[in-house]
């Protein structure tokens, strides 16, 4: 895996701020390669080994709850505040879980997987989303109730036509945790607008 200088990590920071405010979801496809793989460790069936079905997830996604529930009139009308951070990845973050997960991502083991993304130079980056109740109430330990997303990105330069002139190109998403708030969202991160 690369390492990550600050103008690499400010490119990823620009990449992952347009990727994020790309309101149509087909568009949001170009930031991935076609062959850009997803392990998600809270419902590891969530795994994709192309861009078609990430884009296919995200599409299945919008208009449902983070149970996959079909969003009530009730929620719709809640005022949410969405939130994101990105931060490099911290040296002891360069891991993938098991090989059970990977092997959904076509991956036959996690060591695969690492050699994979060495001989690429991949180089990863951290984001927290979430989404809060603006005026909702708080749990028993103070925190606002909402949804929070932990997802590893990782990026590749210049290894697919679809990536602009050499430009760094998503490849791999590790989903972390998806859940309720718990505190930690945003640590030792930026915002992104």
């Amino acid at each position: 895996m690369a390492t990550s200088s600050p103008e690499i990590t400010n490119r990823l920071k620009e990449l992952y701020a347009d990727y994020r405010n790309t309101a149509d979801i087909d568009a949001r496809g170009r930031f991935f390669a076609a062959d850009c793989r997803q392990i998600c460790r809270p419902q590891p069936t969530y795994a994709a080994q192309n861009r078609a079905t990430i884009v296919r997830y995200l599409h299945e996604s919008s208009g449902l709850s983070i149970d996959g529930a079909s969003v009530t009139e009730e929620e719709k009308n809640k005022k949410k505040k969405s939130s994101a951070t990105i931060r490099p990845l911290r040296p002891e973050e360069f891991e993938f879980g098991n090989d059970e997960l990977v092997q959904h991502a076509g991956f036959a083991t996690v060591d695969d997987l690492k050699r994979h993304a060495e001989q690429r130079g991949w180089v990863g980056m951290h984001v927290d989303l979430w989404e809060e109740e603006e005026d909702g109430e708080k749990t028993a330990d103070g925190l606002s109730q909402g949804t929070l997303i932990k997802v590893q990105y990782w990026w590749a330069r210049g290894q697919d036509k679809d990536a602009a002139d050499g430009d760094w190109i998503q490849v791999f998403h590790d989903i972390m945790y998806i859940g309720p708030l718990d505190g930690t969202q945003g640590l030792d991160s930026e915002f992104i607008e």
